[in-house]
């Protein structure tokens, strides 16, 4: 299957794309290292010690140069790939590590083929910088205990680099199976992207996969979606227009584009947004308007996660000024404080004097100018009045006439 992020080209028109001869080089010298280790065996534990050493060194070496391009001006998606990229050759290297020298091959048998597999986020090609990382190790039937202690042995080493994990070893019967009884799995599946091993039989599950999909319909499937979609809202916020949103699983927000896109795959077989265009389920301008939308949450959910330092998704008060000021929301000024005073006095004014129909239509304004200001990050100097240009609003204002205005793009004004 194609590299594909929720439904967009391997390098959607006018991005600047990850350089895969950059990951490479990043790659070249822990190879080199972990030739250069002892051979034979474990050595009681000494040897793991010093390839997860040398395993960390690189993974901060690869999120490192992820960073560094990011803030550099790569976009969201083309950072996603980059990170996604380096992540593929340090699991293959730990998988070629680990059955050449950990568990070095006897007299194989064709029980033993064993493919790896990406799926969820990381099987469409992208990791977020906190972003857990699902692999499928797929088998032709049971699990032989050899490749059992390959997997259980890849894992923990993942573990032990303070990786998220998330994983399933199943047989190719058993893949089919899951799927058809739980359409989490299904849509898991969907996504999944050959890593490496024995790629006859990755692509033997891929056809068995397709088929089965086609068979079934997807009516179910689509129903399933609709419902998960429902109950997240329900979690996250069922509105687009929240104050701090959730920009993964919010509505609006990342998941409902990949929702509607597995439902376009599913239903079409194309693993792209210009696909579903071909087949006429939308059309060129929603396709359009679907790439610049994942670029713009993709390069938010990327400012999330660096400034937070962890697997922030909900855009709050206090992360919108520095990532609205990154991003170049920015145009003009505010005095925080001054604006804050306003509205503080004018709050304690209507609470003396102001019916139930005033209260609530000032609470109204007082909600868009918080939504709008928020992305200010610079105080005002001298002066007495301050503007502030964002969002297609001008908020002006001037702490001698003790006034707030908000100026919209057709003219019409809110004072406070």
């Amino acid at each position: 299957m194609d590299q594909c992020v929720d439904g967009l080209p391997a390098t959607a028109a006018g991005e600047n794309a990850p350089s895969t001869a950059g990951t490479g080089a990043l790659l070249a010298p822990l190879v080199a290292e972990l030739a250069a280790l002892p051979g034979g065996g474990l050595d009681g534990g000494g040897k793991r010690d010093r390839a997860l050493a040398l395993f960390r060194r690189h993974l901060g070496r690869i999120q490192a140069d992820t960073k560094q391009r990011f803030e550099q001006g790569m976009s969201g998606i083309a950072a996603a790939r980059h990170l996604a990229e380096g992540m593929d050759g340090r699991v293959r290297t730990l998988h070629a590590w680990t059955t050449t020298t950990v568990f070095p091959p006897g007299s194989s048998s064709s029980g033993e083929a064993l493919a790896r597999a990406a799926t969820g986020g990381y099987g469409r090609g992208v990791l977020a910088p906190f972003s857990d990382i699902d692999l499928l190790f797929l088998t032709p039937w049971k699990e032989p205990p050899r490749t059992e202690q390959v997997v259980e042995f890849m894992l923990y080493f993942l573990w032990d680099l303070g990786l998220k994990v998330g994983h399933a070893t199943r047989s190719l019967d058993e893949c089919i199976a899951q799927a058809r009884a739980d359409a989490t799995v299904r849509t898991s599946l969907g996504d999944a992207r050959f890593l490496g091993g024995e790629r006859a039989l990755f692509d033997e599950f891929r056809a068995r996969f397709r088929q089965d999909c086609v068979e079934n319909g997807a009516l179910a499937f689509i129903a399933a979606k609709q419902a998960e979609r429902t109950e997240r809202h329900g979690k996250f916020g069922d509105n687009a227009f929240l104050v701090e949103p959730n920009v993964k699983d919010g509505k609006g927000g990342l998941r409902d584009l990949q929702t509607l896109f597995w439902i376009g795959r599913y239903v079409t077989g194309s693993d792209t947004v210009e696909g579903l265009a071909g087949h006429g389920l939308i059309g060129a301008d929603a396709a359009r308007a679907w790439a610049r939308a994942a670029a713009f949450l993709w390069s938010v959910r990327f400012h999330l996660h660096y400034v937070a330092g962890r697997a922030e998704e909900r855009l709050t008060f206090d992360l919108q000024p520095v990532i609205g000021a990154a991003m170049g929301a920015t145009v003009g000024l505010i005095n925080y404080k001054v604006v804050t005073g306003l509205v503080t006095a004018k709050l304690i004014e209507f609470d003396r004097s102001a019916t139930s129909a005033e209260r609530q239509e000032f609470e109204r304004k007082l909600v868009l100018l918080r939504r709008l200001m928020i992305v200010a990050t610079v105080p005002v100097g001298a002066g007495p009045a301050s503007v502030l240009v964002a969002n297609g609003h001008a908020f002006v204002t001037n702490e001698a006439w003790g006034t707030v205005t908000v100026y919209n793009t057709s003219s019409r004004t809110v004072s406070i």
